[in-house]
């Protein structure tokens, strides 16, 4: 059976954001839609319907493919306001793409304040199409109600009570009120 190797571009069709990147499949009609965290955030937001995937270039071999992504996904394109895609290309899989996001956040602090931006950004966008299509005016009415009822959301009843979240722009923790917050992380958390 034959391995395709390609770059593709997947595009919204709500507000025309783009996130580019590679896959390694033996089927081309595999469903793949990419697995960048903002890409599924907005994949979930929008619904996928609303997204449109282009196989940009096939390739010989898995190196050439990932050099071509290190090519294209470079720093100048992760400052477009219009791109998904949150760290450079050509690092291959999830674990190393985390791994290298990582390393590049101890590294480089001008990186991590950015990454902190676009993750608030992003999850503002996210946030705001949730409340929209969330809940029903009457399903909302009725869970404040039972809330106020029965104070399940107050003081040690809150499952956020005598803690407080801490991020490193990456990795969220949960940590107790009054415990420092680990060097290189921050006080909230990331989507």
């Amino acid at each position: 059976m034959e391995t395709y190797f390609y770059l593709y571009q997947i595009t919204s069709l709500i507000d025309g954001r783009i996130y580019v990147g590679v896959h390694k499949t033996q089927d081309l009609n595999d469903g793949y839609m990419g697995s960048g965290t903002y890409l599924r955030n907005a994949q979930k937001a929008y619904g996928l319907e609303n997204f449109k995937k282009d196989i940009l270039h096939f390739f010989e071999s898995e190196e050439e493919m990932y050099d071509k992504e290190a090519e294209v996904v470079n720093k100048d394109f992760l400052q477009r306001d219009d791109v998904l895609n949150l760290i450079e290309g050509g690092h291959g899989g999830w674990g190393a793409a985390t791994e290298a996001r990582l390393q590049k956040l101890k590294e480089d602090p001008e990186f991590a304040a950015a990454l902190r931006e676009l993750n608030a950004r992003n999850l503002r966008r996210v946030q705001m199409l949730g409340t929209l299509a969330s809940h029903s005016p009457e399903a909302k009415k009725k869970r404040s109600d039972t809330i106020k009822t029965n104070g399940s959301k107050k003081g040690e009843k809150n499952s956020q009570f005598g803690s407080i979240w801490a991020t490193n722009g990456v990795q969220n923790q949960k940590i107790p009120k009054g415990q420092p917050i680990p060097t290189g992380w921050r006080r909230g958390r990331t989507q």
